[in-house]
């Protein structure tokens, strides 16, 4: 069976800029060294406010440090974050110049054809499958395909579905 796959932009984005890189702060990646910098900042301010004048340098040195390390493991973690905004952004960059967006479903394996490009996959090296409301992901031992629901008719989906659900 042979599918055209209807491309949208925004549909991609949805998926995969969601709930991983909405936001520095609010990201699985971030979110932890965020809190942690936050606490320490907190407490710090209040040990070096009310540190009496022969304790301050210590108190001084000790929370700046721990400051410090939570700041530097949130650069980190928000690098994290920009880097994986920056090749979504690529990989949809690139295939919003594709003209022609194709998936043909064999008995045995599938292939994607964008323009004149193929690649196909053997449905026995799918190793992961997950379908939920909002798109099929399908992880195989050396790609891994994404496919918004939006971008399918329902028919095809129904097929599409029913050969996913074969594999083992």
């Amino acid at each position: 069976m042979e599918i055209e796959l209807k491309y949208n932009r925004s549909d991609f984005e949805d998926i995969l800029l969601a709930k991983e890189t909405s936001s520095y702060f609010k990201s699985s990646f971030t979110k932890k060294p965020f809190e942690y910098l936050l606490i320490s900042s907190i407490i710090s301010f209040f040990l070096i406010t009310f540190a009496n004048d022969s304790s301050y340098p210590i108190y001084l040195v000790i929370s700046g440090s721990v400051v410090t390390i939570y700041l530097i493991w949130f650069l980190i973690s928000a690098n994290k974050v920009r880097s994986r905004r920056r090749n979504v952004k690529l990989y949809l960059d690139n295939l919003d110049n594709v003209k022609t967006k194709k998936l043909i479903i064999h008995e045995d394996f599938f292939e994607i054809q964008l323009d004149e490009e193929r690649h196909s996959e053997k449905w026995s090296d799918i190793v992961r499958k997950e379908i939920n409301d909002s798109f099929i992901y399908l992880v195989s031992k050396k790609e891994t395909y994404l496919f918004p629901k939006k971008s399918i008719s329902n028919v095809a989906l129904v097929h599409l579905i029913k050969q996913i659900e074969k594999i083992d």
